[in-house]
């Protein structure tokens, strides 16, 4: 066995004998080994060193040999020294291991002592595992699994396992084999198990088995175990599984039976059931499977009962049993599958009355209709009043007379009355195969005899039932009575309104409420008919139907024409504090009028903002919104309608067209000025004052008063100089100041704004004082001053002649660029001048 493991690397190494002789003609060489060991585990590589002595003879070849027969020679062309390893494959390699060489050559050879002996241990391989096989006799059947364990013996540790079937090793997938898989680590893993789920003919042979135990680091395998034989055997043949009723068919509530058959002769059967793929465990889905002993009986029969069919014994039923072959059971194929299809119980029929409600006007009609769903080809029927069957003619009843072919029959009551009312059910009994099956009963219906309801009251708004166009249109449906609830219904031209059609919507209201709203937000062709309502009233939790209303016509009218609402000021600008009038006025020939005025949207309240409205006979067909001191609030979009009386009720008209009044702050103040400035005036001497209105405008129109009172042109001798509009100021003139010239003077102005004239606030007032005479120096200067005036007056005479020929007027003015302030002269004609004042 050593010689067959060393031939790999014999191959490579010349062989020869030891030689032996009486003397050694060289010294004994060197022997080591390394690693050093005191045991070496199969698998080890021992490297076994010679080492020569120098000399002067060339070593030719080194040989290596144990106690145990083994060597092995290698040749070497140059130095003193070489090392074999040596591999440890087996227990039988361990020894006393020595070494010698040689020099010289072939025929020639002088060989030197033996070295000194180096024993080497090898530790035994781990112990031989066992194999078991499932079935224990190693006989399986084709078609079942085979189990065979390899057991290795001693406590839990890290192994590696292997199976071999005639010797050769089997990979996991060979021949549809499992070998199963557990962690090298796993601390209870002292067990492998190879698992064929299916033996067919590739199965069969001998199996051994060994494992790998883990050493130092190392996997040591350890030796084979004993072999076990596998061989197949036919399994028993396939049973045969009926079913009572045949069909497969069996109505819920019935019973099935379910018969499994072995063929053969054996001696011992044990049988099984599955339903679906899954065993059947006696008592699963009601069953009863019968229990005879082992041998008590030489039938091959296993019957599966169940005593009431239901849907979960629908499905797909199979068997097989175990056939007792000397001391092992043996299993059989299973049966070809049935199906078992559960019918459902006969469907329950259904109970109609008329009328549906099941709430019946004593002396009325009464029918019962019992119906059998299905497509049976007869049918019987059952009747029962509070639990108890009606035979035909009790309470006054008749029950149709119809061919049992068919599927429904009729109880009719001619003329309910107090026996009437109830619990109903009903039953049918079905004809199957010859027998008659009964149905379960009908949900049960109540039957509630009743006094006619009285009829519900519709009214309108408008009462007149003449609706405008685009106007709300509102019908109450209201129940007479005391009932705890009810439930509305409403109808035009005969016809169930539904909420939404034709725009319309029912009022959501509890059902505790007497009464109930179908309102048309916006009245339209669709709205013009004729309308009824009813009503259904909870009866014990049953909804009884009143009759109809008495019907209502409604009429609808075009909507009325839109007012016009005007301003004053017509711009719509306005200046603070100043009057804003809106006025408001209904077009046609109506007889009575309601105004309303709107700003931003919002209705205006007499009072808000200041406003006052106009208090006229309805009879008038304009009102006026008055601001008398207009201010920011008065500022938005204003609109305005109207409500026009038709047959005693108002109806609204839509809105006008909307104006926008726009607010501006006030005009600022003009400026008075004097000349003489002072404002004290010598009788008889011209008194000039010069309104002057800032800004930029493009018009103006100035006012002068006195005292507080407005001066006339020409009034106390004043003249009031006449220029174009465009002028932003203007001069009144006094040529001889006197009396009446003394006193308070302000002016005030008006500016065009859009056409329309603005009114300023007044000036600030400036007094005026006249004095009687001048002194004589005073009057020599006044002389002077004349006499340099009457010059000027003069050249401005002739300027003035030229500039105007409307007259004489008797101011200039001159602006500065620098500030606007205005300068005004007023020269004194020669005329006017009195020579005894001088």
């Amino acid at each position: 066995m050593a010689l067959t493991l060393l031939l790999p690397v014999l191959a490579s190494l010349q062989l020869l004998p030891r030689l032996v002789s009486p003397a050694a003609n060289h010294p004994a060489p060197a022997f080591s080994v390394h690693p050093q060991k005191v045991e070496y585990l199969l698998g080890d590589i021992v490297g076994l060193t010679c080492s020569a002595p120098p000399a002067k003879d060339r070593v030719s070849v080194f040989q290596y040999y144990s106690n145990m027969g083994w060597a092995v020679s290698a040749k070497v062309s140059s130095g003193w020294k070489h090392t074999y390893n040596l591999n440890i494959t087996e227990p039988r390699i361990a020894g006393s291991y020595s070494c010698n060489y040689y020099t010289g050559k072939p025929g020639h050879f002088v060989h030197s002592g033996e070295s000194n002996r180096i024993t080497i241990r090898v530790k035994d391989p781990p112990a031989e595992p066992t194999l078991s096989v499932d079935p224990t006799s190693g006989v399986v059947s084709e078609g079942h699994p085979l189990l065979i364990t390899c057991t290795a013996p001693g406590d839990a540790r890290e192994l590696r396992f292997h199976f071999y079937q005639d010797g050769a090793k089997i990979i996991p997938g060979d021949a549809g084999s499992e070998i199963s898989t557990a962690e090298t680590r796993t601390s209870s893993m002292t067990v492998s198990v190879l698992s064929i789920p299916r033996v067919d003919t590739n199965s069969t042979g001998e199996y051994t088995c060994q494992y790998e135990e883990k050493q130092s680091e190392r996997w040591i395998l350890s030796t084979r175990s004993q072999a076990v034989t596998v061989t197949l055997k036919d399994p028993p043949p396939r049973p045969v599984l009926s079913m009572d009723p045949p069909s497969g068919e069996v109505n819920e509530g019935f019973p099935l039976l379910i018969t499994c058959t072995a063929p053969g002769a054996a001696s011992e059967w044990r049988f099984h059931f599955y339903k679906d793929g899954a065993k059947i465990v006696p008592g699963d889905v009601g069953s009863e499977i019968s229990i005879k002993e082992p041998g008590t009986s030489s039938r091959n029969v296993s019957v599966l009962s169940i005593p009431r069919a239901g849907l979960n014994s629908a499905g797909e039923f199979t068997c097989g049993y175990e056939e007792n072959v000397s001391g092992r059971w043996v299993p059989s194929p299973r049966s070809w599958p049935v199906n078992i299809t559960v019918k459902d119980p006969l469907p329950l029929p259904v109970l109609s009355l008329d009328p549906p409600s099941g709430v019946v006007i004593k002396g009325v009609p009464l029918v019962l209709t019992c119906t059998a769903p299905g497509d049976a080809s007869e049918w019987r029927f059952h009747f029962y009043k509070d639990g108890a069957e009606i035979v035909p003619g009790d309470m006054g009843s008749e029950i149709s007379t119809k061919e049992s072919s068919t599927d429904s029959m009729m109880l009719t009551f001619p003329r309910a009355g107090p026996a009437s009312s109830g619990e109903f059910t009903c039953g049918y009994e079905e004809n199957v195969r010859g027998r008659w099956i009964p149905s379960p009963r009908s949900q049960a219906v109540n039957v509630t005899t009743k006094d006619p309801l009285p009829l519900p009251v519709l009214s309108l708004d408008p009462p007149s039932g003449v609706v405008i166009k685009g106007v709300p249109l509102v019908l109450t449906c209201t129940a007479p009575g005391d009932a705890s609830e009810w439930r509305f219904h409403f109808y035009k031209d005969g016809a169930e309104i539904v909420p939404g059609d034709m725009g319309s919507e029912i009022s959501i209201k509890e059902s505790s409420t007497d009464s109930m709203m179908l309102t048309f937000p916006r009245a339209g062709p669709a709205s013009s008919g004729e309308f009824t309502c009813g009503y259904e009233e909870n009866v014990r939790g049953r909804w009884i139907l009143s009759r109809r209303s008495q019907a209502v016509n409604v009429t609808t009218k075009d909507p009325l024409p839109l007012p016009v609402l005007s301003l004053d000021p017509p711009s719509g600008v306005v200046i603070k504090g100043v009057p804003l009038v809106l006025t408001c006025t209904a077009p046609g020939d109506a007889s009575e009028w309601r105004f309303h005025f709107y700003k931003d949207g919002a209705e205006i309240v007499p009072g808000d903002m200041g406003s006052e409205i106009s208090i006229k006979e309805s009879s008038t067909d304009s009102m006026m919104l008055t601001f008398p001191r207009a201010g920011p609030a008065s500022s938005g979009e204003f609109t305005c309608g109207y409500e026009e009386n038709l047959r005693g009720r108002w109806i609204p008209s839509p809105r006008s067209r909307a104006v926008n009044v726009t607010m501006k702050d006030p005009l600022p103040l003009p400026v008075l000025s004097l000349d003489p400035p002072s404002g004290v005036v010598i009788k008889g001497v011209p008194l000039v004052l010069t309104c002057t209105a800032p800004g930029d405008a493009s018009e103006w129109r100035f006012h002068f008063y006195k005292d507080g009172a407005e001066i006339i042109h020409g009034e106390m001798g004043s003249e009031i100089s006449t220029k174009e509009s465009s002028t932003d100021s203007m001069m009144l003139t006094f040529p001889r100041a006197g009396p009446a010239s003394s006193g308070e003077f302000t002016c005030g102005y008006e500016e065009n704004l859009r056409g329309r004239w603005i009114p300023s606030p007044r000036s600030r007032a400036v007094n005026v004082t006249m004095k009687a005479t001048w002194s004589l120096p005073i009057a020599l200067a006044a002389g002077c001053v004349g006499a340099a005036v009457g010059l000027v007056l003069l050249l401005l005479l002739i300027c003035f002649y030229k500039r105007k020929k409307k007259g004489f007027k008797w101011e200039r003015r001159r602006r500065t660029e620098n500030d606007g302030s205005i300068s005004s002269y007023s020269p004194i004609p020669l005329a006017m001048i009195n020579p005894d004042t001088l």
